[in-house]
C-alpha cells in the first residue's frame, strides 16, 4: 500500500488531536483477540505472491510487501488476524473484498486480488504506493495553501464521486487514508489516492465497540472526522463522506480539525451540537476566499439535507473557484449560482498552475445546472466518459456528433459532457512545461491548441522519451517536427485531428516503441502503414476501423507485441483469424464483434498472455474455454449480462496463476 525509505506506518492508536503517520489500528479498528500468524519472508502465498517484508502489524492483521512472481510487480498484501476468522467474518470479508475489487479509479487504491490462505485466513492484495499520507504531509510540513489544496481535493472528490456512483460509502475519510504519491506533480491525475474502502464498513459491522467511546483513539470511524449521523449511529449515505472530507479539508487549510475534544465522546458531541469555526478563526486570522469559506461551511452542515448532496456538486464549486469565478453558496439550499469575480493571480505562480484537464473537468461539472439537479441519481463519473483514458479528450467532430445523436436518445442530460474544449495555452505556460520536461524526459499537454512555434521548440528537445499531445490540434507539418525527437519511445496522439497525411511522417519515427492514435481520423489503410515503423511494439487504435489488410499488416510486423482495438468497427470472429500466427503478447478487444468463436482463435496465438475483453457477446463459457487452452498471465474484463463478478471469482479460484482484473472502463496498460 505504502512505500518509503522508512515504513510509513504507525500501529499504535494515536491521540485525538494528532495527525500522525499512517495508522493501521485506525484502519482496522478493534480489540485483538489473538495474534496473527506471521508469514515468513520468501514464502509464496496463493501460488503467486512472494513475501518480501512485513510492513507493519495492526489491530486486526498484518500488511506485507510482496512480489507478484509472474509479473515482477511489487504489491501490498493484507491479512486478517486469526481472531477474526469466524465463518461469518470470512464471508463478510469476501463480500467487502469484492466490493473493493470492483472500485477501479486513478484516485482510489486498486485492489488486485483477494482470497484465503491455507489456514483460511482472508487476504487482500492491493497497490504498493511509494509516498506519504496527507496526515504525514500536515505533520511534517504544516498547512497547505488553498491554491495548492484545492486541486488536490478536486481529485479526492473525483475518486469519492466514482465510488459513490458504485454504491460504496467510505465512512472513514481522514488524512491518514489519503495518500500523496511521491514523484508526481500536483497537476498529475495520479497524485492522490484514497485508501481502505470497504474494510472499515466490514469491521464496524463485525465488531462494534460501544464501550470504547470514552477511550481516546479507539472508536471506529475516527471521531475527529465523523459526521453527526455517524456519531448518532444512524444510517449513513454519501453525505457522510462529504462531511468527513470537509473536516479533512478544514484541517489541511488551518492545521486543526474543526472539532477537537478532550476525548472521543467529547469530540463527537461537538460534531453534534457546536457550530464549526470559520477557516479564518481556526487559522488565527489568515485570510481565505469568501467562496472557499462558504464551500467548507456547507460541507460541514450538521443536517445532511443542508450539505452538498453529492461530491459532484462539491467538485463543481471548487472548479468554479479554480476557473476564477465567484461561487455564491446557499448554506441551506444545494442550489449554487455563479458570477464573474476577481482572478486568482497567484494560481500561475511558482509552477502551481492546474493542468488543463482538471480545470476543464471541473468546468464541465460546473457548466450544467441540470446535471447538478440530478447528480444524486447518476453520480458524476468523469472518468467513465470514454474507455480510452483517464482524461477528457477531444474526439473528431464526426465521432462527437455520432455519439451525441446516440446519447441524446437515452441520456439527454449527458450530451453537453461531450462538447469539445480547445484552449490556447499561453507561451509562458508552454515554456514552463517544456523546461520541466528536460528533467523528467516527458512532455504532456492535453486538449489544447499549442502556441506558434511550439512544435519547432519541441523538436529541439532531444532527450524527450514520452510525448503526450492527446486532444491537441495537429497537422502533418507539425508532426514532421517530431522526427527531431531521436530518443522518443512513447507517443500519444489520441483524440486529435490526425489524418493519413501524417502517416509518412509517423513511419519515420524510428525510435518510437509505443504509439496511441485512438479516436483520430486515421483510416484503416493509414493504420496498416504504421506497422512499418521499425521499433513499434504497441499500438492503441480504439474507435477506428479494422480491415483484413490492416490485420495482415499487424500479423506481419516483426516487432508488434501489443494491439488495442477497443470499440473498433469491422473486427469479427472471421478476420481475427488473420492474427493467429502473429507475435502478439497482448490484445484488447472490448466493445467489438468478437464472440466465443473469436476467443478460440486467441487460444491458438502462440505468445498471447494478456487479454482484455468486455461489452461484447463473449460469455463465461467462452472465457473458461480460452483459459483452458491458453496459459494467460492476465485477463482483464468488464461486467455485463454475460460476464459476472461471481463467475470471474470462481474462475480466479480455478486458475490461480492467472491475474484477473475488472477494468470498469478505466484505461489500463498492458501490464
Amino acid at each position: 500500500m505504502i512505500g518509503n525509505n522508512t515504513p510509513a506506518f504507525s500501529f499504535n492508536a494515536s491521540p485525538v488531536g494528532e495527525t500522525a503517520a499512517y495508522n493501521l489500528s485506525n484502519l482496522l479498528q478493534t480489540n485483538r483477540s489473538q495474534p496473527a500468524y506471521e508469514l515468513p519472508v520468501g514464502e509464496i502465498v496463493s501460488g503467486r505472491y512472494r513475501i518480501l517484508s512485513k510492513i507493519g502489524h495492526g489491530g486486526m492483521g498484518i500488511v506485507y510487501q510482496v512480489e507478484q512472481v509472474f509479473l515482477n510487480k511489487i504489491l501490498a498484501l493484507k491479512t486478517l488476524d486469526a481472531g477474526c476468522n469466524s465463518e461469518t467474518a470470512v464471508r463478510r470479508f469476501q463480500i467487502e473484498a469484492r466490493t473493493a475489487f470492483a472500485i477501479d479509479h486513478p484516485n482510489l487504491i486498486s485492489v488486485h486480488d483477494f482470497g484465503l490462505l491455507e489456514d483460511k485466513t482472508p487476504f487482500l492484495v492491493m497497490d504498493y504506493i511509494q509516498g506519504r499520507t496527507l496526515a504525514e504531509r500536515l505533520s511534517q510540513d504544516g498547512t497547505i495553501h488553498f491554491e495548492e489544496a484545492i486541486p488536490l481535493f478536486v481529485r479526492i472528490c473525483f475518486g469519492l464521486s466514482y465510488a459513490h456512483g458504485k454504491g460504496v460509502i467510505h465512512r472513514d475519510i481522514k488524512p491518514s487514508n489519503i495518500m500523496l504519491v511521491d514523484g508526481l506533480d500536483n497537476d498529475n491525475d495520479d497524485r492522490v489516492r484514497i485508501v481502505d474502502f470497504g474494510i472499515a464498513k466490514f469491521t464496524q459491522v463485525e465488531k462494534s465497540q460501544i464501550q470504547a467511546l470514552t477511550r481516546t483513539g479507539e472508536v471506529f470511524g475516527s471521531p475527529l472526522y465523523m459526521s453527526p449521523e455517524q456519531c448518532m449511529g444512524n444510517t449513513v449515505d454519501q453525505r457522510a463522506d462529504i462531511y468527513s472530507l470537509g473536516c479533512v479539508f478544514f484541517e489541511a487549510l488551518t492545521g486543526t480539525p474543526p472539532f477537537v475534544g478532550a476525548n472521543a465522546l467529547s469530540t463527537m458531541m461537538q460534531h453534534l451540537g457546536e457550530k464549526p469555526p470559520t477557516l479564518k478563526e481556526a487559522s488565527m486570522g489568515r485570510d481565505f476566499p469568501a467562496e472557499l469559506e462558504q464551500i467548507v461551511a456547507k460541507m460541514l452542515a450538521k443536517n445532511g439535507d443542508h450539505r452538498y448532496q453529492n461530491m459532484g456538486l462539491v467538485t463543481r464549486d471548487l472548479g468554479m473557484l479554480l476557473q476564477e469565478q465567484k461561487v455564491v453558496v446557499n448554506v441551506v439550499s444545494p442550489i449554487v449560482s455563479y458570477t464573474k469575480s476577481v482572478k486568482f493571480s497567484h494560481l500561475q505562480n511558482g509552477g502551481k498552475s492546474l493542468s488543463v484537464s482538471v480545470v476543464q473537468l471541473c468546468g464541465i461539472v460546473a457548466s450544467t445546472a441540470l446535471l447538478a439537479a440530478v447528480a444524486t441519481s447518476f453520480s458524476l463519473k468523469i472518468f467513465e466518459l470514454n474507455s480510452v483514458s483517464r482524461d477528457l479528450f477531444i474526439k473528431p467532430a464526426s465521432v462527437v456528433q455520432m455519439e451525441q445523436n446516440s446519447l441524446a436518445q437515452t441520456h439527454p442530460l449527458r450530451v453537453s459532457l461531450f462538447t469539445p474544449l480547445y484552449e490556447l495555452i499561453s507561451q509562458e505556460r508552454f515554456d514552463e512545461k517544456l523546461a520541466m520536461s528536460r528533467h523528467k524526459k516527458k512532455f504532456k499537454l492535453r486538449a489544447v491548441k499549442l502556441p506558434v512555434g511550439a512544435f519547432e521548440a519541441l523538436s529541439r528537445e532531444k532527450n524527450i522519451r514520452d510525448l503526450d499531445l492527446m486532444g491537441c490540434l495537429l497537422d502533418s507539418k507539425k508532426v514532421s517536427f517530431l522526427k527531431g525527437l531521436t530518443a522518443l519511445e512513447h507517443l500519444t496522439l489520441s483524440q486529435t485531428n490526425l489524418t493519413d497525411e501524417a502517416v509518412p511522417e509517423l513511419v519515420q519515427l524510428s525510435s518510437v516503441r509505443e504509439l496511441e492514435v485512438s479516436w483520430t481520423n486515421l483510416s484503416s489503410a493509414g493504420i496498416s502503414k504504421l506497422f512499418a515503423m521499425p521499433k513499434l511494439e504497441r499500438l492503441e487504435m480504439s474507435g477506428l476501423s479494422v480491415t483484413d489488410q490492416m490485420l495482415k499488416a499487424a500479423a506481419n510486423s516483426k516487432s508488434l507485441s501489443g494491439l488495442c482495438m477497443r470499440s473498433t468497427k469491422g473486427l469479427t470472429d472471421s478476420n481475427i483469424r488473420l492474427l493467429e500466427n502473429s507475435k502478439l503478447v497482448a490484445i484488447k478487444i472490448e466493445s467489438t464483434g468478437i464472440t466465443d468463436v473469436g476467443l478460440q482463435v486467441l487460444a491458438k496465438m502462440p505468445k498471447l498472455s494478456f487479454v482484455s475483453i468486455g461489452r461484447s457477446k463473449v460469455t463465461m463459457g467462452g472465457i473458461e474455454n480460452l483459459l483452458s487452452l491458453r496459459k494467460l498471465k492476465t485477463l482483464c474484463y468488464e461486467e455485463s449480462s454475460s460476464i459476472t463478478e461471481v463467475g470471474m471469482a470462481e474462475l480466479a479460484i480455478k486458475y490461480p496463476l492467472v491475474r484477473f482484473r475488472n477494468v470498469l472502463k478505466a484505461d489500463r496498460s498492458f501490464d
